[in-house]
C-alpha cells in the first residue's frame, strides 16, 4: 500500500546539495528582487530593498557553510559536485557584499 510521506519525512529525506542548491534559488531571487527595485527607484532600495539584500547574503552564505559540512563533515556524494553549492552560493554572497560596499561609498 502507498502510504503519503508526511512533511517531516519528506524533509528528512532531503540531501545537503538538495537544501544548498534551494537556498541559491531564494537568495538569487531575492538578490534579483533588491536589483530591480535598485533600477526602478533610481538607486534608492530604501529598507525593503536592503532588507533582501542581507537576507539574500545571510542565505546564501549559510547555503555555502551547509555545502562544506555536507562535504568534509559527512563525507556526502551525489549528482552535483559539491563545489557548486559552493561556487553558485559564493557568487550570490560575493555580489551582495559588493552591491553593499558600493552603497556604503556612494
Amino acid at each position: 500500500m502507498n502510504k503519503k510521506k508526511s512533511l517531516s519525512e519528506k524533509l528528512r529525506d532531503l540531501t545537503y546539495m538538495q537544501v544548498a542548491m534551494t537556498l541559491f534559488a531564494f537568495a538569487a531571487a531575492l538578490l534579483v528582487l533588491c536589483l530591480v527595485l535598485a533600477f526602478v527607484q533610481l538607486g534608492s532600495v530604501g529598507w525593503i530593498g536592503g532588507l533582501a539584500g542581507i537576507v539574500a547574503a545571510l542565505l546564501s552564505l549559510i547555503g555555502m557553510i551547509i555545502t562544506l559540512y555536507g562535504h568534509f563533515a559527512v563525507g556526502m556524494e551525489g549528482k552535483t559536485k559539491w563545489f557548486w553549492g559552493l561556487i553558485l552560493n559564493g557568487a550570490v554572497f560575493a555580489a551582495c557584499a559588493a552591491l553593499y560596499v558600493i552603497g556604503l561609498v556612494t
